[in-house]
Formats: C-alpha cells, structure tokens, sequence
C-alpha cells in the first residue's frame, strides 16, 4: 500500500492509495455499505439520536462537565492542544465545530435516555447529516478505510502474482 498511512479525512480527500488509484472517504463507506459493515454504525447512530430526541422530549439538559470531560479526552488521544489546532483537525475531515459538539452530546445520553422507535422515520435526514461525523470521531471511518485497504492490497498481490 502506497500513500503512507491512513488517515481520516473529509469525504472529498484521498485517504489511501492502492497503486496510482486514491480511495476518498465516501469511496470507503460506499464499500462499506455494499459488504454490510455500515448498518451497524447506523443502527446505533439511531439510537443515539433517539436517545437524544427523548432527552429533549423530557426537558432533560446534559451535565456540561460530562460533555468538557469527553471532549478534553478526545482531543489530549489526539494532541489537539489548542482550538486552532482543533479546528484545523475538523476542516480537515470536513468537520465543523457544530459536528464535534453534537457528536459528544448524542453520545451523553447514550446511557441515560432510552430511546423508542417511534419517529425513527422522522430522523432518516439527521442519520444522513450525522453519519460522517459519526464515523469520523469513533474512529470507525479508519477502521474501514484499514480493513478495505488490506482487502486492495491483498488484491493487488494476487493480480501481480497472477500477471
């Protein structure tokens, strides 16, 4: 595999390459999707939306020290000091300052809301709009772009192999 390591970046980027082709975010969950790896991650995404629907629905308001504690935790794995430096990682993956909030707030309630599936319907759009974000920051995306790019590699192997 060429193009050194995989990183997890916004839809319209190369994340790796295999030989002279440029595999971009929405190439890796579009492969994804096709071997069924993707309907977990929406599974939960549902739920966490749900969960977070209701929340609402209850008048429920998130502990701000829970949320700051799971941002400071994310951002000090990745050594995004600074909010410049924050920001530039967002931008990079086609991210915004928007993404990240929504992101630990959804996942806040993870444990403290039970969703229904009523309205799941409702929340297709949402799902959508949330989708890469989700990816992104559970570190899912990389995780994809790795298993497919050892599948192209193993693949490429084989076709050297064979010419």
């Amino acid at each position: 595999m060429s193009g050194g390591t995989i990183a997890e970046t916004g839809n319209g980027r190369t994340i790796f390459t295999i030989g002279s082709a440029g595999y971009t975010a929405a190439a890796i969950v579009a492969a994804a999707e096709f071997r069924g790896e993707l309907e977990p991650v929406r599974q939960e995404l549902r739920r966490l939306l749900l969960c977070e629907h209701r929340a609402e629905e209850d008048g429920l308001e998130a502990e701000d020290e829970a949320v700051d504690a799971a941002v400071q935790e994310f951002r000090y794995e990745r050594d995004l000091i600074t909010a410049e430096e924050t920001e530039q990682w967002l931008a990079e993956r086609d991210l915004t300052l928007a993404d990240f909030g929504d992101y630990f707030s959804r996942h806040y309630w993870k444990g403290t809301s039970e969703g229904t599936s009523a309205g799941m319907e409702d929340l297709a759009e949402e799902e959508e709009s949330a989708l890469h974000a989700e990816l992104v920051f559970s570190g899912e995306l990389g995780r994809m772009a790795e298993r497919l790019a050892q599948r192209l590699a193993v693949s490429s192997e084989k076709k050297s192999e064979i010419e």
